[in-house]
Order: structure tokens, then C-alpha cells, then sequence
């Protein structure tokens, strides 16, 4: 699902992030690790799949990772399914506000998105998340 996000952001014309970015310990190991994200603005986008609300043990350490990021002034996006599936448009200006929020360079978007990202509406409220 991260590939979708990706691409999503990518046919949007958002900047392009860096994925899969690791942080490491002065000892060389791995301590935490972002889907994608701007080191330089501290701004990352995650996909959170089912799996991480469904498992106590998952859902945990995801809440206390994102708070030691907040703690470091990243701003984490959390996308899920709906919000690449369902609602893609409001999606791609929700990270274009945040983007902009945080100093990342956006320039004009692009509705190339809409040729692989058909809306879809769920049946659900599919009004847009706070950013």
C-alpha cells in the first residue's frame, strides 16, 4: 500500500519523499523507521494498514513511535485505505496544505492522479480529515 501512496503523491505532483527512512542508534542499530517522508522539514506520510489497529501489541508501539517523532517536531500524515481508495482528491490537497504548512516547495498539481485513482464513495462519511 505504501507503492500507492507513493504513486498517489507522485501523479498529484507533491514533492517527491524519501522512503523508507531509517534511523539508526550510535550503535549502528535501527531505531525506528518512516514509510517516507522530508528530513529536512521533518514532515513524513504513513500508511496505516488494518493490521495496526487490529493488533493491541501493533497499535501500541505504533503510538508510542509516532510520539517520540512528535517529540523530535516531526509532523506524521497517517493515511489509510479510505483515504487512497475512497477519497484520493481530498488526500492530495490534505498533504498539499501540510506540505505547504511545513515549507516543503509545492507547485502546481497535476489531475494525472485521476486516471488511476478513481473516487469512490464508501457509504461512510467521507468528509475530509483535519490536517
Amino acid at each position: 500500500m505504501e507503492t500507492r501512496c507513493r504513486l498517489l503523491r507522485v501523479l498529484s505532483g507533491l514533492p517527491e519523499l524519501e522512503t523508507d527512512i531509517r534511523f539508526y542508534g550510535t550503535d549502528g542499530q535501527l531505531l525506528r523507521r518512516l514509510d517516507a517522508g522530508d528530513r529536512p522539514t521533518k514532515t513524513a506520510v504513513e500508511y496505516d494498514g488494518r493490521h495496526h489497529v487490529e493488533r493491541q501489541e501493533q497499535w501500541e508501539a505504533d503510538l508510542g513511535r509516532r510520539e517520540t517523532f512528535e517529540n523530535d517536531q516531526w509532523r506524521i500524515v497517517t493515511l489509510v485505505s479510505k483515504d487512497v481508495y475512497a477519497t484520493p482528491g481530498l488526500t492530495v490537497q490534505r498533504l498539499a496544505h501540510i506540505f505547504r504548512q511545513r515549507g516543503l516547495g509545492v507547485g502546481q498539481l497535476s489531475d494525472e492522479w485521476r486516471r488511476h485513482f478513481p473516487e469512490r464513495p464508501s457509504g461512510k462519511d467521507t468528509g475530509a480529515r483535519s490536517a
